[in-house]
């Protein structure tokens, strides 16, 4: 590519390549939110010092996979999402995904799709969005814009 990276929205579709293990997936973001609670679990069962006057707290990305490829894999070994306040730097913060999106653990056969949610921890949700970036570093890194629900 022309080295810019491309951003999508929610509820737009990327068709991403991983060049390690020479296969495509489609990832679309359906949602975005920020809470207190997810799915019945509330922070404070899994954050010792939770702060419910915060401005953070669960962030969840509810996304779907599609394996385009000829082959079944299991997503979590084939691509890990890095989420991020702003267009990165910040880092990754704790995720859930195996409490919350535990398909990311099972073989995905060609042509299936998986929706759940990726979900991460912030007790000072502030930005104005934050960003899921696929294939990092690579030539083919994409980028989810993801506005700030709160500031809405």
């Amino acid at each position: 590519n022309d080295g810019e990276i491309p951003v999508y929205q929610i509820g737009e579709t990327a068709v991403i390549k991983n060049d390690k293990f020479d296969l495509e997936y489609e990832v679309t973001v359906n949602d975005f939110e920020i809470s207190k609670e997810i799915n019945g679990v509330k922070e404070e069962e899994l954050v010792a010092n939770a702060d419910p006057e915060d401005d953070g707290g669960f962030l969840a990305v509810e996304v779907t996979y599609k394996n385009i490829s000829d082959e079944a894999y299991v997503p979590n070994e084939r691509f890990y999402p890095v989420f991020q306040p702003g267009d990165g730097g910040g880092g990754e913060l704790t995720d859930y995904d195996d409490m919350f999106f535990p398909e990311l653990e099972k073989e995905l056969a060609p042509g299936e799709e998986i929706t759940g949610k990726l979900v991460y921890l912030s007790a000072a949700a502030i930005e104005d969005y934050f960003t899921l970036t696929y294939e990092p570093m690579q030539e083919n890194e994409t980028w989810f814009h993801l506005p700030n629900p709160n500031l809405n």
